[in-house]
């Protein structure tokens, strides 16, 4: 990199991107972090946008180092440039802190989440959810539940069986017999599973897609659409 800036030669941006990537696979993050502050400018003016990319991949990279108060710095940092992290950046920080039972760090990103405007998606609060209950806090997991009913969004099949097991396990037989029968009527509707990924594709984002090509192929099937009948 040293010997790119010296000869005063670009690279694009996702190579950038890709070497912060690496370093994540090759644990090494303090290579991520020092590309990152000195050698993104190697691609040239950055667009808010592609700044947000960026600073996805180093969050990813340093909770795949288990470097989490590095990540925490980070985001912190992040935020307070203006730059706000995507809904998948978020979900994949929750989960990440989840899966380390730091529930103290699950709900402040959570509020972060709430405070920037961004409404969860289907995915995120399963990840919560999940988190939650693999946590033991299957009364977190409930309020969540609660917030995702209000906002008129259903869990999957698999998430609502997580929830009643982890209510019935922590002895709260009224609670997940409630969330039982609040999913009782719709059950039929549950989606066998939610579409998404942590750090890069959102719920919505496959959904549009799903809908795209779902509507060509009944147009492509439809006798009518070729003149037909």
């Amino acid at each position: 990199m040293d010997k790119i800036r010296q000869e005063g030669l670009k690279l694009p941006f996702s190579t950038i991107k890709l070497v912060i990537d690496f370093c994540g696979v090759s644990k090494d993050p303090d290579a991520a972090l020092k590309i990152f502050r000195h050698n993104r400018t190697l691609c040239g003016s950055i667009s808010k946008f592609k700044l947000m990319v960026l600073y996805s991949s180093l969050l990813r990279t340093l909770t795949k180092c288990s470097r989490c108060p590095d990540a925490l710095e980070v985001l912190d940092e992040m935020i307070l440039n203006g730059i706000c992290p995507d809904i998948q950046t978020f979900s994949g920080l929750m989960d990440h802190f989840a899966k380390q039972g730091d529930i103290k760090n699950v709900q402040k990103i959570f509020g972060m989440v709430r405070q920037s405007g961004i409404e969860p998606d289907t995915y995120m609060f399963k990840v919560l959810i999940h988190g939650y209950c693999k946590c033991d806090r299957a009364a977190l997991a409930l309020r969540v539940f609660e917030d995702m009913r209000n906002s008129k969004l259903l869990p999957d099949s698999s998430t609502k069986e997580l929830l009643v097991k982890s209510l019935w396990k922590e002895g709260r037989r009224r609670e997940a017999a409630m969330v039982e029968e609040s999913c009782e009527e719709i059950n039929e509707s549950l989606p066998i599973a939610l579409r998404g990924h942590i750090w890069t594709v959102s719920s919505a984002n496959l959904t549009q897609v799903y809908n795209v090509y779902a509507s060509t192929f009944t147009s492509s099937c439809d006798p009518t659409a070729n003149g037909e009948g």
